[in-house]
């Protein structure tokens, strides 16, 4: 059991890319040089944090489902993706993900927040979250 801890662990270690705290980087870029979770860890964390900056009430019942849907199926991706590349069960997958969901919702927040304070506008004027929400949005027509 601890052998595959560790081993898990240095998988993980292996995968991911150092990254340095900072400016985001567009996600069409920054995949290419990321683990293989990155890129549906990082959709589904900006799907969360669009659906906790706006709220339910704000949005329509249909979109706020299919934003849910959406955001979940990229979850299970990543989680599935964890699993493998990592060789973990996918309960380890799903709790590494949900974790990095997490962190990456909370960097878009944070942006928004910034981005309303200086120009009363989130995200409609940020050119990364736009292009983010694009990229996203073509993965998941894959789905």
């Amino acid at each position: 059991m601890v052998k595959r801890f560790v081993t898990s662990v240095l998988l993980l270690i292996s995968l991911c890319s150092p990254s340095l705290a900072g400016e985001m980087e567009p996600l069409r870029s920054a995949r290419q040089s990321a683990a293989p979770t990155y890129e549906p860890a990082r959709c589904a964390g900006l799907l969360q944090a669009l659906q906790e900056w706006a709220g339910k009430k704000v949005m329509n019942q249909t979109t706020w489902d299919n934003m849910n849907t959406t955001r979940e199926l990229f979850i299970l991706y990543g989680s599935i993706a964890f699993s493998k590349h990592a060789g973990a069960t996918f309960d380890e997958g799903m709790t590494v993900t949900l974790r990095d969901v997490r962190n990456i919702a909370n960097l878009y927040l944070a942006r928004f927040q910034e981005n309303y304070a200086l120009s009363g506008q989130a995200f409609e004027n940020d050119d990364l979250v736009n292009d983010d929400i694009d990229h996203c949005a073509e993965l998941a027509e894959n789905f």
